[in-house]
């Protein structure tokens, strides 16, 4: 049972994830039947999602500060995850 109260079926995956991890994600979706939208912020911002993921440290190195799109998505009622690997 999903511990959050939106009704959406789509699960947001930040696109700097690593690879792993997405492909972990798309088989728990399959079987679950959620849909998958992998993309940036914006994206996030402006969607309609029951959860979200996002990397620390992103799959390219990059580090990026998560307050903002975090509390933008939350405020909308989005269950947030934050996957981090400092390696």
């Amino acid at each position: 049972k999903r511990v959050g109260k939106s009704k959406s079926n789509q699960f947001f995956v930040d696109s700097r994830i690593y690879p792993q991890t997405l492909d972990v994600i798309k088989t728990r979706a399959k079987y679950f039947g959620w849909e998958i939208v992998v993309g940036d912020f914006d994206v996030a911002k402006n969607g309609d999602f029951f959860g979200a993921i996002f990397q620390y440290v992103g799959s390219e190195g990059d580090v990026v500060d998560l307050t903002d799109i975090i509390s933008a998505v939350k405020a909308k009622g989005t269950q947030t995850i934050v996957a981090a690997d400092v390696m």
